[in-house]
């Protein structure tokens, strides 16, 4: 029975369009590995969709040229307006529903990496899907099937191959980034890799995230 490639991601983040699924810890990881291969260079941009009105704690320690809080119509373009005139490379981070085809080809250039973050199975036209390591092998299924196909499925074997890459804090990605075919192709990745390490505790962060989590539990 074929299984999971052996060898693991490594395929350059530059310019593509990424979506993570269910475990916002792995955005700022997945951010701070595009950091290391950018330099620092460009801009970085927060776009906020799902109505939080706090930044996430894990975005506090860095310095955001923009951050945009999309409540309706107007916001959104004025964030499409943004990106489009702003000094390239440029990446942004998107916390919500997946954007739309439209909103996503408006963001898209090569120098604009993407990095989309939501609870939903992703279905637009991603370079590239997280999984946590975590995640049941139903749902990766579900949101692999329209990419790769059923028979193509049952021979990776994910029920297996899940809980062993969960014993070694790997999870799985699936990439069409270089593939020869459309399909793409499954591999293993690090959940740790770009893990920032622990920092000395903020007060004022901490009144931010106590507050934000009393206003989530007070609607």
């Amino acid at each position: 029975m074929e299984t999971v490639r052996v060898e693991g991601f490594g395929n350059s983040l530059r310019g593509h369009k990424m979506w993570i699924v269910g475990d916002e810890n792995l955005v700022a990881n997945r951010l701070h590995v595009l950091e290391q291969e950018l330099i620092g260079r460009g801009r970085r941009v927060l776009i906020i969709a799902d109505g939080r009105k706090h930044i996430p704690r894990w975005a506090h320690p860095l310095e955001w040229d923009a951050v945009f809080r999309v409540k309706d119509g107007n916001d959104l373009r004025l964030a499409l307006t943004y990106v489009a005139n702003a000094a390239k490379p440029i990446r942004i981070i998107w916390l919500g529903e997946e954007p739309t085809t439209a909103i996503l080809s408006r963001l898209i250039s090569s120098d604009v990496t993407f990095i989309g973050f939501g609870t939903a199975q992703p279905r637009g036209d991603w370079d590239a899907i997280f999984f946590p390591g975590g995640m049941e092998s139903s749902r990766i299924e579900d949101a692999l099937m329209p990419r790769m196909g059923g028979l193509r499925l049952s021979q990776l074997n994910l029920k297996s191959v899940i809980p062993e890459l969960r014993a070694v804090k790997a999870g799985l990605v699936w990439s069409s980034i270089e593939e020869p075919e459309k399909a793409g192709a499954i591999y293993w990745y690090d959940i740790g890799e770009g893990e920032a390490p622990p920092e000395a505790f903020n007060a004022t962060e901490a009144a931010h995230f106590l507050r934000e989590i009393a206003e989530r539990i007070s609607k």
